[in-house]
């Protein structure tokens, strides 16, 4: 057989197993080496978050109504700055959580926001069987909660309606139609049976569940167990809510149809309940210098672009938040206490802030356990990962986020495609290494010119390198599939580096001998390389005695 179709006889078969190695995951190594690849492209790309910043996008003809995300958050200085407002205690009550909710949903003399989330989660007395319904409402003051999310939302125009209960999707349309703000909160499962005080708070809001992985952010959620009702997550309800007060609900088919359906009385649920696969959420990273001291979390600083690369190797979290050169995150954020405080005098900052966005309230306490290790600021409060998320959809829709195919193929074959294509490359140049090798022996035997076969080399690691490089950058500037270059190059690599051991050693060998001054070095090694070679040692102090040839050897010694 030709070398060239064994060359690529064994790239295949290279391939191939790359392909069965994916797909089996066999001890996890390839989602952990896919999510070191990821987490490594984007720390690299964060600060190039597309230029047309999500959320910022012009929809309509008014600049002023295109929404925008914010973040109100509940910091460690949050309970002593609010003292003078009756704030008490480690964290506020739920009663002053109803208050906070009011403030947001209709600031004074302001448009209010297109949609509030509070991720929090409210339980009541569910545990406590003993409890009346009556007594778990009032307790903690959750009427007050109620009511300011009734208030909010106009739950009164809309909850006696059948259709506006019928899906996620139908209810945020109902109240973004009933001239109220989208009030969403938390729950911490889509399987979880509602308390009465999660009850109270669904007849007047949105229940959505926070549970998600960073390796994938879910659109919707499967119901109750025996329920064929489905739940969606807050980034795709606030992404509703967003898209319903647009001219063209986003030009999404699945809210356009939603929000014809909520004017009338029926509903085609099977329109818009389609299930959708997760989200591979694309974390962006802000300058500083545009952020204010309000809008910061964290150590955060810009690096440029050498410092990215750089920091990718070197960065670590620090614990409760910062890291080392590590980016802001995407969503501004600013205090409560400074809502309330100075922001209520600097109106225009406050409308920037409020009127017309998307408002995620999450806590931002060091002691809270609501913290996630993002691949680009380290340790960030979860509300951060809802509002990314968010970002994405607003900028790129339900269809352009990134998947886990390109183009409707698997992109665990693109990768094994990939590592032919390459295998086979460093094969066809081991093969001009050895033409050069045989012509160098007949002019300069046992001597092949560095000037020859360095650039080869040099190829059969670069050409590798640069081809995910570039394939990299193209799926990062275009979002799509996040290609695991990890386990590419590194089965490259390995294959390259068997298949050429004995005559990279050689070469390299041959050329350091024939140079006086590296005989000293040779020798070190000779020795460190004896020291470590256990092939020829026994046990027994006493050495073997040498028996000459022929005189009393045994069959088969020399």
């Amino acid at each position: 057989m030709k070398p060239i179709w064994r060359a690529l006889l064994v790239a295949l078969f290279l391939g191939a197993m790359g392909y069965g190695v994916a797909k089996l995951n066999l001890w996890g190594a390839q989602a952990s080496s896919q999510r070191g690849s990821d987490s490594i492209v984007q720390r690299l790309f964060a600060d190039r978050y597309p230029t047309h910043r999500p959320g910022e996008r012009v929809r309509t003809a008014d600049p002023n109504a295109a929404p925008r995300v914010r973040i109100v958050y509940l910091g460690d200085a949050t309970m002593p700055a609010m003292r003078p407002w009756g704030w008490v205690g480690a964290f506020p009550s739920v009663g002053q959580q109803a208050q906070m909710l009011s403030d947001l949903a209709a600031p004074p003399g302001l448009r209010p926001p297109r949609a509030v989330f509070l991720d929090m989660l409210y339980y009541g007395h569910g545990l406590d069987a003993a409890a009346t319904a009556a007594q778990q409402l009032a307790d903690e003051d959750y009427g007050a909660l109620i009511n300011a999310a009734g208030r909010a939302s106009h739950a009164a125009a809309w909850r006696d309606r059948p259709i506006c209960r019928d899906t996620p999707l139908l209810k945020i349309a109902c109240m973004i139609r009933a001239g109220g703000v989208a009030v969403v909160i938390g729950k911490a499962s889509a399987a979880e049976a509602l308390t009465p005080v999660q009850q109270a708070l669904d007849e007047v809001a949105l229940l959505a569940p926070v549970e998600a992985a960073l390796s994938s952010y879910p659109l919707t959620f499967d119901g109750l167990a025996g329920s064929d009702a489905r739940q969606i997550s807050p980034a795709m309800a606030l992404y509703a809510a967003a898209c319903f007060g647009e001219l063209d609900q986003c030009g999404e088919p699945v809210l356009k149809a939603a929000w014809q359906a909520a004017q009338g009385t029926e509903a085609d649920t099977a329109a818009f309940d389609a299930e959708r696969e997760p989200m591979d959420v694309v974390w962006g990273a802000r300058d500083p210098a545009a952020l204010s001291d309000a809008e910061r979390i964290g150590d955060c600083q810009d690096v440029g672009l050498v410092g990215a690369y750089l920091d990718a190797l070197i960065w670590r979290p620090k614990p409760g938040g910062g890291g080392r050169g590590q980016a802001c995150p995407y969503t501004p954020s600013a205090a409560y206490e400074a809502v309330v405080g100075r922001l209520a005098t600097d109106r225009p900052r406050l409308e920037r802030l409020l009127s017309d966005n998307v408002v995620l309230v999450g806590s931002q306490m060091a002691g809270s356990g609501d913290w996630i290790a993002s691949p680009v600021q380290g340790p960030i409060p979860g509300v951060h990962y809802h509002a990314m998320a968010l970002a994405n959809l607003l900028d790129w829709g339900l269809g352009g986020y990134r998947r886990e195919s390109l183009g409707g193929v698997d992109a665990d074959l693109v990768e094994a495609v990939l590592v032919a294509l390459l295998s086979f490359v460093s094969l066809v140049l081991l093969m001009i290494r050895n033409d050069q090798w045989a012509k160098a022996e007949a002019v300069a035997p046992h001597r092949l010119n560095a000037r020859v076969y360095g650039p080869i080399y040099a190829a059969m690691l670069g050409v590798a390198g640069l081809v995910v490089a570039v394939v990299v950058y193209v799926c990062a500037a275009g979002h799509l599939m996040p290609l695991n270059w990890f386990a590419v190059l590194g089965l490259v690599w390995a294959h390259g580096a068997y298949s050429a051991h004995e005559a990279i050693s050689g070469d390299v060998g041959r050329t350091l001998a024939a140079r006086r001054w590296t005989a000293p070095l040779l020798n070190v090694r000779k020795r460190i390389r004896g020291f470590f070679n256990f092939e020829e040692d026994r046990l027994s102090l006493t050495r073997r005695p040498s028996t000459p040839a022929g005189e009393g050897a045994a069959p088969g010694e020399p």
